[in-house]
């Protein structure tokens, strides 16, 4: 069911969704449409539209001077619609960038901990090896010194 009719009436519900944003806080990630409404302390913003479209169309100023406060009302009310938008879009946007950084920083975490750099292992070993042979040749000479003859 579509939320408004033609005439602009307003027949969804109230209801919103909250979307999880770490593991204790959510924020609402819809608007009610009912915040377009009389049922929110404005007016029927899409019919008050409708209502000055008209007059426009007709030229009838005396229908749109009647408009001015409810126009100055719907204004304020879509703007508070739109801010609440606004900063849950931004409490959004944070989630999804902390949330990049995490599975970068955790990915990075299991390369060093788990992947081998072959090129550093081949260089390690060639060095260990090299500090052997040398370790060897050491012991060899001692051991031939400390011989008895």
């Amino acid at each position: 069911t579509e939320p408004f009719s033609t005439t602009g009436a307003y027949s969804g519900n109230a209801s919103t969704r909250d979307v999880a944003t770490s593991a204790d806080t959510s924020v609402r990630a819809t608007v009610s449409g009912s915040e377009l409404t009389a049922a929110s302390g404005g007016v029927d913003v899409l019919p008050l539209m409708s209502r000055v479209a008209t007059a426009l169309a007709t030229n009838d100023t005396a229908a749109l001077s009647t408009t001015l406060d409810e126009l100055a009302k719907a204004v304020e009310q879509v703007g508070l619609a739109r801010t609440r938008v606004g900063g849950s879009m931004k409490v959004l946007e944070s989630t999804v960038t902390a949330h990049a950084e995490l599975t970068e920083s955790l990915t990075k975490t299991i390369s060093n901990e788990i992947e081998v750099d072959s090129l550093a292992a081949a260089s390690n070993l060639a060095k260990t090896s090299q500090a052997l042979e040398v370790s060897r040749t050491v012991t060899s000479h001692l051991i031939a010194l400390l011989k008895p003859s």
